[in-house]
């Protein structure tokens, strides 16, 4: 800070106040009191050019929220004759081994018949004539590779035979596309869309279709 300015400013606040007497500039600076002082060194640093580096620093730009990823839904893919159809996770309970199955007479053909689980009567459909679905080779009836999914339907616990559980898929909402128009009229029914998983296609199955058990 330039002292000679302090002094100057001193001693011309002092000047004003008192008349001037015979002691001189010297002893007006020496008798300045040190209000006046301390204003007259606020006045020189308020006329000290600011310098660049405590100039006001524009406001830090604020980290941008990020979205959280899209949910992904778990679907259980599973084999009928030579197509690959999915449910969803949540809409399953368990999966049986193929177990023996009890006709029930006057029911619609696709229903097999009922069975047990832990004490519990369980209505078992043939997903295969549900959907219309006919292989003349026959080459997926190895009996050791069928399942019973057991979904959970709006009236209770029902049964679905597939010829054989392939795995767990993860898909967004956004990857199911309209069904393709090659299915049946009897197929696109139960088919709420279609999804491409490693070069394969799945047919995601509409449970509110299937659940209504319709002759």
């Amino acid at each position: 800070m330039d002292i000679a300015k302090i002094r100057k400013k001193a001693k011309e606040v002092k000047e004003a106040k008192e008349p001037k007497s015979s002691s001189g500039p010297q002893n007006a600076v020496e008798h300045a009191t040190v209000k006046d002082v301390q204003g007259a060194v606020m006045t020189v640093v308020s006329e000290e050019p600011v310098k660049k580096e405590e100039q006001t620093k524009p406001p830090e730009k604020t980290a941008s929220v990020i979205e959280p990823a899209a949910e992904k839904i778990e679907f259980l893919t599973f084999q009928l004759a030579t197509e690959e159809f999915a449910f969803r996770v949540s809409d399953i309970e368990e999966i049986l081994r193929f177990q023996r199955i009890t006709n029930v007479p006057r029911v619609p053909d696709y229903i097999l018949g009922i069975t047990s689980l832990r004490g519990k009567i369980i209505p078992v459909i043939d997903l295969r004539k549900r959907f219309s679905i006919f292989d003349a080779g026959d080459t997926f009836s190895d009996v050791s590779l069928r399942k019973i999914l057991i979904l959970k339907g709006s009236k209770g616990l029902f049964g679905a035979q597939i010829d054989r559980v392939r795995g767990v898929i993860r898909i967004l909402q956004s990857e199911i596309s309209e069904p393709p128009a090659h299915l049946t009229e009897a197929q696109i029914i139960f088919v709420e869309g279609v999804v491409l998983h490693k070069n394969r296609f799945v047919s995601i199955i509409n449970m509110e279709e299937l659940i209504e058990m319709k002759g």
